[in-house]
């Protein structure tokens, strides 16, 4: 009986250590993800500020300041992201409300730019504009779901 117990302590305290190396390996590659994602959106800020700032390109004020929206909702969407690898490496818990505001991030991007693809659609071909129109619906069904799910997690928090 003495042979088993110590049989079973040893082979816990071995599982301690791959589980705790593990962890290391864990938290290292969400931090290569977030300083990686970090740089991105660094660069992905200039690269937008420089873009509209000095275009070299004859499109109307307009459509770059789309374009740089488009692109400035990405950098949030991916803000969102680190925050979620902070709160994963920090708790070792996955928390479900930084993707929801992700998702919610995304939808906007859609709509922005099915909102001027359409507006070229509404004169020359009405069905591709019923079409935008069909799913501008279902985006904006999705961002009741979205902001209802929110709403829920945030009332009820997961226990852990």
């Amino acid at each position: 009986m003495a042979g088993a117990l110590a049989l079973l302590q040893e082979v816990s305290a071995r599982s301690s250590v791959v589980a705790s190396w593990l962890t290391y390996v864990e938290d290292g590659i969400y931090l290569v993800t977030a300083a990686l994602l970090g740089a991105t959106a660094v660069v992905l800020i200039g690269a937008t500020a420089r873009d509209l700032l000095r275009s070299t390109t004859p499109m109307p004020m307009m459509q770059r300041a789309l374009k740089a929206l488009d692109s400035l909702l990405l950098v949030l969407m991916i803000v969102e992201l680190l925050h979620t690898i902070r709160l994963f490496i920090v708790g070792h818990a996955l928390v479900p409300e930084p993707f929801l505001v992700v998702a919610l991030i995304a939808g906007v991007r859609r709509v922005l730019i099915l909102t001027t693809e359409a507006s070229q659609y509404i004169q020359t071909q009405p069905d591709q504009f019923r079409m935008a129109l069909r799913e501008m619906g279902l985006l904006m069904l999705s961002f009741l779901v979205l902001a209802v799910s929110i709403v829920v997690l945030q009332r009820f928090p997961i226990a852990h």
